[in-house]
């Protein structure tokens, strides 16, 4: 396992607890309002 891959700025309890999906969900409405202005 790679534990540098963690983001050491954050607890690991709230990355564990933060699913990935969220994570490129919010992204991706960020990019569609950004390509529809």
């Amino acid at each position: 396992d790679r534990s540098d891959e963690y983001d050491y700025k954050k607890p690991i309890e709230e990355q564990v607890k933060r699913p990935l999906s969220e994570h490129w969900r919010k992204h991706t409405l960020t990019w569609a309002l950004d390509d529809g202005s």
